[in-house]
C-alpha cells in the first residue's frame, strides 16, 4: 500500500541487481529488507482491517502499538543488517590489501627506502610528481605506491584527490572483483537505508495521534483505488 508498494518496489530492483553476484551479504541483507516489508505490510493490515468491536479510540490503539512494533522492528534491522555490511567490508578491505599490496612499511628497511622516495618525489615539480604516480600505477610499483599512498601529502607535494584517484585506477586493474563487491555493500547500504526511513516514518505516522488518522486514510484510500484498477482490469 502507501508504504509497502514502494518497499517491494525497491527490493524488487535490488533482486534483480544482485541476481547474478550473489553474495552471502547480499543474501542476508535480502532477508533482513523481507523481514522488515513484513513489517511494514502488518502495520498496514492492522491500519485497513479494523476489528468491528473496536472504537476509533481502540483502533487508534491498535494501530500506535503496531506503528511501535514496526519502530522497533525497523532499529532491529538496521543494527542486524550493519553489522552484516561491516563484517564483509572488512572481509574486502582483508582480501584487496593481499590482492594489491598495498600497505603500510613493515619494518626499518621499508620505511627508510619509502622516506627516501617521498623526499625524491617531494623535490620534484609538480607535473613530474603526478607523471611518476601515474607510471607507477600502469607499472603497478607496488614499492613507489607505497610510498606516496602512505605518507602525509605535505611529503610527497601529492593531492589527495590525485592520491584517491590513481589509488582507485590501481585497485580496479589488479583486484576489479574486489572492487565490485566493495560497490556492492555501498548498494546494499543505500537500499537499506532507502527502506529503513521509509519504514521509520510510517511507524512514525502511526504512533502520532493526528497523522494516524491521516496514515489510515491513506491506507484506505490506496486500497481502494488498487482495487478499482484491478477491477477495471478484468
Amino acid at each position: 500500500m502507501r508504504y509497502s508498494h514502494p518497499i517491494e518496489k525497491i527490493v524488487e530492483r535490488y533482486v534483480e541487481r544482485t541476481q547474478g553476484g550473489r553474495t552471502d551479504a547480499s543474501t542476508g541483507i535480502l532477508g533482513e529488507l523481507g523481514r522488515l516489508q513484513s513489517a511494514v505490510r502488518a502495520l498496514e493490515s492492522v491500519a485497513l482491517n479494523r476489528n468491528p468491536a473496536h472504537t476509533d479510540a481502540a483502533h487508534f490503539k491498535a494501530v500506535h502499538d503496531a506503528g511501535g512494533r514496526l519502530q522497533k522492528a525497523a532499529t532491529a534491522t538496521r543494527q542486524r543488517a550493519t553489522e552484516i555490511l561491516n563484517s564483509q567490508s572488512e572481509k574486502l578491505r582483508q582480501d584487496l590489501a593481499a590482492r594489491t599490496g598495498l600497505r603500510p612499511a613493515a619494518d626499518l628497511l621499508e620505511a627508510t627506502t619509502q622516506a627516501e622516495i617521498r623526499a625524491a618525489v617531494r623535490s620534484m615539480g609538480s607535473q613530474k610528481r603526478g607523471e611518476l604516480l601515474q607510471r607507477a600505477v600502469e607499472a603497478k610499483d607496488v614499492t613507489t605506491l607505497n610510498a606516496l599512498l602512505h605518507g602525509p601529502t605535505f611529503l610527497t607535494g601529492l593531492d589527495d584527490k590525485l592520491l584517491a584517484v590513481q589509488r582507485e585506477r590501481y585497485e580496479r586493474a589488479v583486484a576489479p572483483e574486489v572492487l565490485e563487491k566493495f560497490d556492492a555493500v555501498i548498494e546494499a547500504d543505500e537500499t537499506l537505508s532507502t527502506i529503513t526511513k521509509l519504514a521509520e516514518r510510517a511507524a512514525s505516522e502511526a504512533q502520532d495521534a493526528r497523522a494516524a488518522a491521516s496514515f489510515i486514510a491513506a491506507e484506505t484510500a490506496a486500497r481502494e483505488a488498487s482495487a478499482t484498477f484491478d477491477a477495471a482490469l478484468q
